[in-house]
């Protein structure tokens, strides 16, 4: 991971870059799948149907704070 900070007139800017993005995410998807790590709570609108995608979008667009990540779930 890469660290870097940029500071000018008291405000600062610090950032991360994990640069083993691929084999953290491979990490992340087997700890999902394996029933290891719970991602339920972080879905707080579930939407059916790509009909929805605007509905998503607006809900974000609303900043409430009720609102994390809104999913929407397609039949294939």
């Amino acid at each position: 991971m890469v660290v870097w900070n940029y500071g000018v007139m008291e405000k600062f800017l610090t950032a991360a870059q994990a640069t083993q993005g691929r084999d953290y995410m491979a990490r992340l998807l087997l700890l999902i799948a394996n029933g290891k790590l719970d991602t339920a709570p972080l879905a707080t609108h579930v939407l059916h149907g790509w009909g929805k995608v605007g509905d998503s979008l607006e809900l974000m667009r609303s900043c409430e704070q009720s609102v994390i990540k809104p999913v929407i779930i397609v039949d294939r």
